[in-house]
C-alpha cells in the first residue's frame, strides 16, 4: 500500500498529513471497494471473477444492514466464497455463505434459539430468503423452465407459511466465534464477522422438521435407534477426581446449558466407566476413586 507506486487504498493512520500523499481523497467506507476494482479489472481469470460477481448479486448482503461499511477484509473474505466456487458446486457455496457471519447478521438469523430456550418462535427472516431467493423461488417449475400448474390453471406455490415456520427453526443455534485479532478490526472487542458461524446446541431446535414433499428433513437417514450397538468410550480416554466439589462443577452448574442437560451419572451396578473410576479396592470393601484413570479399552 505504498501511495508512491499508485497504490492509494485506504489505510488508518493518526498522521493528518498522510492524505498529502493521496492523489485522491477518499472515506474508508470506499477501501473494500477499491480492492474489488483491482482484482475484479487486473486478475487472468476473468471468466472466474465475472461468474463470482454474478453469484454475489444472487447471495447478496448490504452493509447498511451487515454494518462495517468501512472493514474491508471481512467484506473481501465474504466474496471469495463466490470467487472459490465459480466453477464448483453450488450447494457448497450455499453451505459457506449459510455459516456466514456477515450473512447471519444480515438476515437476521445469527443468535437464533429455539422456542423451548427463548420461549419466541425464532426468527424466519433466513427460512424465507433462502427459499424464495437464493434457490427454489415461489413457484414449482417444469425441467423447462415454465411454472407448473394446478387443475384450475393457477401456479402451484413451491412454499407455504407453515414451510417457512418450520424451516426458521433449521436455523436455530447458530453464534458468532469468539473475537480475536489479525484482521482489520480496530480491536479484539469488535464482533468476529470473519470465521464461519457454529452451532450452539444450547440454542438449536432438536424437534423434527417437515420439509417441502410432505416429509421429514433427514427421514431417508437411519434413527440411532436403528445404529448398530456400539462403545462411547474412546480406548485411552483420561479422566481426573478433583473431589466431591470443583471449580469445574461449579462452573458447569451454574452455567445455562449445564442446568439445562444436568450431569452424567454413571451406573454403578452396570456401567464399565463406573467401575474405572471407581477402582474397587477388594481390602477395604469400597471405590478407592484414584486421583487419575486411563481407559484401557
Amino acid at each position: 500500500n505504498d501511495p508512491a507506486l499508485g497504490h492509494h487504498y485506504y489505510f488508518t493512520s493518526s498522521d493528518v498529513k498522510s492524505d498529502d500523499a493521496v492523489a485522491k481523497e477518499y472515506t474508508a467506507r470506499e477501501g473494500k471497494a477499491y480492492v474489488w476494482y483491482n482484482v475484479a479489472l487486473t486478475a487472468p481469470d476473468q471468466l472466474r471473477q465475472r461468474v463470482a460477481w454474478a453469484l454475489s448479486q444472487i447471495l447478496i448482503t448490504a452493509e447498511n444492514a451487515a454494518g462495517g461499511e468501512e472493514w474491508t477484509e471481512v467484506w473481501a473474505h465474504y466474496y471469495d466464497h463466490f470467487v472459490r466456487h465459480a466453477f464448483g458446486n453450488y450447494r457448497d457455496l450455499l453451505r459457506e455463505v449459510a455459516y456466514s457471519p456477515m450473512m447471519g447478521k444480515y438476515l437476521t438469523y445469527e443468535r437464533n434459539k429455539a422456542y423451548r430456550f427463548e420461549k419466541t418462535w425464532p426468527d424466519e427472516n433466513f427460512a424465507r430468503e433462502i427459499m424464495q431467493l437464493f434457490t427454489v423461488g415461489l413457484w414449482q417449475l417444469h425441467p423447462n423452465g415454465t411454472r407448473r400448474l394446478d387443475g384450475q390453471g393457477r401456479p402451484i406455490p413451491t412454499y407455504d407459511n407453515d414451510d417457512i415456520v418450520a424451516f426458521a427453526r433449521v436455523w436455530t443455534g447458530l453464534s458468532r466465534q469468539a473475537s480475536r485479532g489479525n484482521y482489520d478490526l480496530p480491536t479484539s472487542s469488535y464482533p468476529n464477522l470473519l470465521d464461519p458461524m457454529f452451532i450452539k446446541m444450547l440454542w438449536k431446535d432438536l424437534l423434527p422438521k417437515t420439509d417441502l414433499e410432505g416429509g421429514y428433513l433427514g427421514d431417508g437417514y437411519p434413527l440411532c435407534a436403528e445404529l448398530p450397538a456400539h462403545h462411547f468410550l474412546s480406548k485411552g480416554a483420561r479422566f481426573r477426581y478433583t473431589g466431591r466439589t470443583s471449580d469445574e462443577g461449579a462452573i458447569f452448574d451454574t452455567d445455562a446449558e449445564g442446568a439445562f442437560r444436568g450431569r452424567f451419572t454413571p451406573a454403578a451396578a452396570t456401567s464399565a466407566l463406573h467401575a474405572a473410576l471407581c477402582g474397587y479396592d477388594a481390602d477395604l470393601g469400597h471405590c478407592s476413586w484414584p486421583a487419575d484413570v486411563v481407559l484401557p479399552s
